[in-house]
């Protein structure tokens, strides 16, 4: 259990490799009903108390259906909704992984580590799909500009000139210098999504630019979503300081640009934000197109809508993001917010 707990701490602070998010994952599913009743009401109670708030159950339209009751679950079996789909059985006491009922007749696989690197001469270098991250060195004699990019339906880490790492979401890339060698500032551009640990140089401010927005830090652990069909762009920081234009963030806080001048401040959950980068979609009272638009990104799919009601529905919850596009479309489905029809590379919303 000490070596589950250590490692649930590392993943609630964003900082879990990708193989440590697969071992919880492993261990979780195969946690049996046994496990469910080895504690007793104080370690439940404890136990609920210390994951509540961090750890999500199985997707749901907010205020319609209630996954488990306030104490009885122990920490493995809280602990375990995040990586299943768990419905709490009121009859038998236990916690029950549900399997959906729906079945595709083409299911779509999730995405993998893919990326380009683009050189200032126009020359394209398809990243190794079988590693998931890549170094760039200074060793350039001459700095040059290099954009690194995935795809939808990829991700892949890249380790900036001085050391900094940055997690590239789906659909995202960052512009960067070969060599920081010789700038007063650090500047990188991004679109899309990011999440970056940047190496300390108080010397040299760190500069991240996106759309109408720049972040400026010394050595920090944040995440920056500047999808342009988002309508705002989130940071949220995770460790240190940032500067989001003129407004300076604190650990555990989110900014939101909706345009020139509008810009918002809020306490947040700092694990829905980098959720991605461990591995799993998560929503808290999220409408159902920004679910989708997670989705499609991931999926590599299009989405298209019955109707425009279903568009606001709103969701909650965490799943992987491992699965098949089946795993998370039969979660949704399950507590009736919607259902799916799967058209080649198209997922139909219906009711």
């Amino acid at each position: 259990m000490k070596e589950a707990e250590e490692l649930l701490e590392k993943y609630k602070a964003g900082l879990c490799t990708a193989e440590e998010v697969q071992l919880l994952q492993k261990w979780f599913h195969h946690l049996g009903e046994d496990e469910a009743s080895e504690l007793n009401v104080g370690d439940l109670t404890a136990a609920k108390l210390k994951f509540e708030q961090n750890i999500r159950g199985s997707i749901l339209p907010l205020h319609k259906y209630k996954l488990w009751p306030r104490v009885a679950v122990t920490a493995a079996a809280v602990a375990a909704i995040v990586f299943g789909i768990w419905f709490f059985n009121s009859d038998t006491g236990a916690l029950k992984q549900v399997q959906g009922d729906v079945v595709f007749k083409n299911d779509i696989a999730p995405g993998k580590n893919t990326a380009t690197l683009l050189l200032a001469n126009g020359k394209v270098i398809a990243l190794d799909t079988n590693k998931k991250s890549v170094v760039v060195t200074d060793s350039v004699k001459t700095a040059t500009m290099l954009t690194a990019s995935t795809p939808r339906g990829g991700t892949y880490q890249v380790i900036l000139p001085d050391g900094t790492k940055v997690w590239l979401n789906a659909a995202s890339s960052i512009k960067f210098p070969s060599d920081f060698k010789g700038t007063k500032q650090r500047r990188i551009e991004l679109t899309g999504e990011a999440y970056l640990e940047v190496a300390k140089d108080k010397s040299h401010p760190f500069i991240v630019e996106s759309d109408g927005q720049q972040v400026e830090v010394l050595g920090t652990h944040f995440n920056v979503n500047s999808y342009a069909d988002e309508g705002a762009i989130k940071t949220t920081l995770l460790e240190g300081s940032v500067k989001v234009n003129d407004v300076i963030l604190k650990p555990n806080q989110q900014s939101l640009l909706t345009g020139p001048n509008r810009i918002q401040v809020k306490d947040v959950d700092v694990t829905e934000a980098v959720a991605w980068k461990n591995g799993l979609f998560s929503f808290n009272k999220a409408p159902m197109q920004t679910v989708m638009r997670q989705i499609a990104r991931w999926y590599n799919v299009e989405v298209e809508y019955e109707s425009d009601d279903l568009k606001n529905k709103l969701l909650e919850g965490s799943v992987s993001r491992y699965d098949k596009v089946s795993g998370i479309l039969n979660a949704i489905a399950q507590t009736g917010a919607a259902k799916f029809k799967i058209e080649g590379k198209k997922i139909i919303v219906i009711k």
